[in-house]
């Protein structure tokens, strides 16, 4: 292993050190890239510069590289693209929305409350247009079928979906036995059901290039006493995300799991047990919605907003199980009713 690190190593400081190339004359590079292209690779076509460790390690490599885009067609320029978008009326849904609203014709924002869905179609003015709100309860599985019914009626003047984004759900600190059924039923169809349903319904209008975004949790990695059935739901997501990923990798769909940590929001509470709740490492929705926008434009598997909740995330799946537990309980033991 060693050998090979050193050899690694050598290759990049060759490369790093190594005495540029003359620049290729701007006529002969390749068109710039525009929107709607694809990445590919072409070792021949184009001119480039050749590569830097050739020369420091003296070996004769003559082959030149070079990337770009070529042009990405459809097969059908006109069909009416759409995003979709549950759990759009607040939060991280909200700022997905901004930030995903000038790729497509319409954005179906899903949410159980009409009016802040309106509210948002509102605040974007000229871009709120595209908004459609679409009023759903998600805990109930017979509300798929009016989005599905309404996505067989679109279909007869062609439509596309580029942006599948399953955000809907929530969750509490509390000792599992303290939830309802109710309760329980709500967040495992939420968080379980939904996005696998939606993920089924939608995938038929999707193509290469387009994406699904399905917001798991930092809590995903870990059984997390306390916030229990959240964690395990996350967990859930996670699994089916990475696994649908994979099963669609022929078809050119993209498919992203977001592990966000503590997203500053209205569902955060600011004291349980009569203590004020620090919550580590808490970011914005707008900086976790800008993070996981990218990352899913570039095709990656995970998306986890910062360096230090990536961290927390590599601990949580090398330290032993029953420690990192542990740890977690100790945390947050005081906001817990004993």
């Amino acid at each position: 292993m060693k050998k090979i690190f050193f050899a690694i190593a050598a290759l990049f400081f060759a490369a790093l050190f190594a005495p540029a190339a003359q620049e290729v004359p701007f006529a002969s590079r390749p068109p710039k890239m525009s929107p709607g292209q694809k990445i590919d690779w072409d070792f021949t076509n184009w001119p480039g510069r050749p590569l830097p460790c050739s020369r420091a390690l003296g070996i004769n490599l003559s082959s030149r590289i070079y990337l770009y885009k070529k042009p990405f067609s459809r097969e059908n320029t006109s069909m009416k693209t759409i995003a979709i978008v549950t759990g759009a009326a607040g939060g991280l849904g909200k700022e997905i929305v901004k930030r995903i609203i000038d790729d497509v014709d319409e954005l179906w924002a899903i949410g159980r409350n009409l009016s802040k869905l309106e509210s948002i179609k509102a605040e974007l003015a000229v871009q709120g247009a595209k908004i459609v709100p679409i009023t759903m309860d998600l805990s109930d599985t017979k509300s798929y079928d009016s989005l599905s019914a309404k996505l067989t009626a679109e279909s007869s003047q062609g439509i596309e979906i580029r942006w599948l984004v399953n955000n809907a759900g929530a969750g509490r600190f509390g000792p599992s036995c303290g939830f309802s059924t109710q309760e329980i039923s709500t967040s495992v169809i939420c968080h379980c059901i939904a996005p696998a349903a939606l993920c089924n319904i939608c995938i038929p209008y999707m193509k290469r290039g387009d994406i699904i975004m399905n917001i798991a949790s930092q809590s995903a990695f870990l059984p997390l006493p306390f916030i229990n059935l959240y964690a395990a739901t996350k967990s859930f997501v996670y699994s089916y995300t990475r696994a649908l990923r994979q099963e669609l990798k022929d078809s050119g769909i993209k498919v992203t799991a977001v592990c966000p940590g503590w997203i500053q929001t209205n569902l955060i509470v600011d004291s349980l047990n009569g203590q004020k709740v620090k919550y580590p490492l808490i970011d914005t929705a707008q900086n976790v919605a800008k993070k996981a926008v990218r990352d899913a434009r570039k095709g990656k598997a995970l998306s986890i907003n910062s360096l230090g909740v990536s961290f927390v995330t590599w601990l949580q799946q090398h330290m032993p199980q029953s420690l990192a537990i542990n740890c977690w309980v100790l945390m947050i033991k005081k906001y817990i009713k004993k």
